[in-house]
């Protein structure tokens, strides 16, 4: 099994349910509650409790908040070696809306994810060798995306870029680094400027995100599925009716998933169909890292079979 690292926002978030979501000069009332967060954060725990025990490159405040994600991150199973805590600091938070229609609003104070210094990224990196994974998305600095891009090409480690939120530009030879993009439908809009409404829109960004130079293309369509281009072949995958109560962590989930996949050997198109159906799943259950399946989870929900994906177990 391939040794994988994440790189990425840990926050902690402060959810409200309520039946809308708030408009300016209206007050709503809503459910309360608090979990740990974090885009990067989510993947790593999504990855862990699949089965495969990331490291995970962030950054943490030895405040309050620190603490309690610190210790939730190593109750999930992610390996603390590469944690960086930066004290008397603020830790990242973030402020979450979810309506009874799943929809979401949402606002974040990073705090500590808006520093990711080169000498930190260089010495998290050493965790892995040739042909393991990492993953980054881009809640971190974009000078932070590059740096990891680049020297994970340099050991010819395997990149995994989640371009979300959209916060900065690559050049062509950031691009060129990157294995597999993952964008979701708004994502590939804004790095390409084509709005995708169904597959012929898919095909088109996912092209113009190939000739920037990305090997393998995976646009995330939502309860649509997802549609991809591996080594020049089109993939296109449904995802499974479910009833979801939360979609917030559902890319996250998909983005573990897909590195668990390849981990653990599956191929490019077995690890997007396997990332759909536990990124579906999630969305079942409220907040991010409490609604990350596990395997028995998938079995018991009737998505996957055991011998459909042996390579996992």
């Amino acid at each position: 099994m391939k040794k994988i690292l994440f790189c990425g926002t840990t926050n902690l978030d402060y959810f409200i349910y309520s039946k809308s979501l708030p408009t300016e000069g209206v007050t709503i009332k809503g459910h309360f509650e608090q979990n740990a967060g974090g885009k990067g954060a989510n993947q790593a725990v999504a990855c862990s409790k699949l089965g495969n025990k990331p490291f995970f490159y962030t950054r943490l405040s030895n405040d309050m908040a620190g603490k309690y994600l610190y210790s939730s991150l190593l109750s999930s199973g992610v390996k603390k070696n590469a944690i960086k805590i930066v004290k008397n600091n603020k830790s990242g938070v973030a402020l979450i809306f979810v309506d009874e229609n799943a929809r979401n609003l949402i606002g974040i104070a990073p705090g500590v994810n808006e520093k990711m210094p080169k000498l930190e990224i260089n010495k998290a990196l050493k965790f892995l060798k040739k042909n393991d994974i990492v993953v980054c998305e881009m809640g971190i600095p974009i000078v932070s995306i590059k740096g990891i891009l680049k020297q994970s090409k340099n050991k010819k480690i395997i990149t995994i870029f989640n371009p979300a939120p959209v916060t900065g530009k690559l050049l062509k030879k950031d691009y060129e680094r990157i294995d597999f993009i993952t964008p979701n439908e708004h994502e590939a809009f804004e790095l390409t400027n084509i709005k995708i409404k169904n597959k012929k829109n898919a095909k088109k960004a996912a092209n113009k995100l190939r000739n920037l130079g990305c090997k393998n293309v995976i646009i995330t369509l939502g309860e649509n599925g997802a549609y991809a281009i591996f080594d020049n072949n089109e993939i296109y995958i449904n995802a499974p009716k479910v009833r979801a109560i939360d979609t917030t962590g559902a890319g996250d989930a998909f983005n573990g998933a897909f590195a668990f996949g390849l981990s653990k050997g599956l191929s490019a198109k077995d690890a997007l169909k396997l990332s759909i159906f536990v990124g579906s799943l999630s969305t079942t259950k409220k907040g991010c890292q409490p609604a990350m399946p596990t395997l028995n989870d998938l079995i018991r929900s009737k998505l996957i079979k055991k011998n459909e994906f042996s390579k996992l177990f």
